[in-house]
């Protein structure tokens, strides 16, 4: 019954940020239940369902477990579905279920993670549709929460790797002299030395 669904939104593997410390990825896997509006006719079969998750806003809280990283957003659900009616036409029915999910930064002092956060990535893994009926559809969203942190000395992961993957930590080191050259319309200031390999940034 749920084979001829057509699933849209999923993340393709392209899209995730090309991040070296996985150590703070966070999978999610939440079950919503969703009703059809009052004004809209009832289910006869759900043709396709589509999802996107944003993020809002974030901020960094101190717990007594160590920094943790705080995230408010939407779920953006919407399903295309056969009305159970003599016309059996197509309806839509949208909805924007506001979530918040945290990730623990082990290994950081709070101190450390003031603008450590460079973006947030959530990348759409899996929709499930568990169970429908004339009113109700129950879906389940499994998700990755992918922080990027600006700075990652600070993480022994990311440090473990820069010694073994020097090529790709100077490539880091130019992406972000890049960005920082677009911020500032190429006024940036660089003026950093890399002790570990004796280079120096301008």
């Amino acid at each position: 019954m749920f084979d001829n669904i057509s699933i849209t939104g999923i993340t393709s593997l392209d899209k995730y940020p090309n991040s070296k410390c996985e150590k703070y990825y966070k999978q999610c896997l939440d079950d919503i239940m969703l009703c059809i509006p009052d004004e809209k006719p009832d289910i006869e079969c759900i043709n396709e369902v589509n999802a996107k998750i944003c993020i809002e806003d974030y901020s960094v809280l101190n717990t007594i477990l160590g920094p943790k990283l705080f995230i408010t957003g939407k779920k953006n659900i919407k399903i295309i579905y056969t009305a159970d009616n003599c016309q059996q036409s197509l309806h839509s029915a949208h909805w924007s279920i506001p979530f918040c999910e945290f990730v623990l930064l082990k290994d950081l002092c709070y101190d450390e993670c003031k603008d450590i956060i460079e973006s947030i990535f959530i990348g759409l893994e899996n929709i499930c549709v568990r169970h429908f009926e004339k009113n109700i559809i129950d879906i389940s969203l499994l998700f990755i929460i992918c922080p990027k942190l600006y700075n990652f000395s600070y993480c022994q992961d990311c440090r473990n790797y820069c010694n073994n993957n020097p090529n790709k930590y100077y490539q880091d080191i130019e992406e972000y002299i890049y960005r920082e050259d677009k911020a500032y319309g190429g006024n940036a200031s660089h003026d950093f030395y890399d002790s570990k390999w004796n280079k120096h940034y301008k």
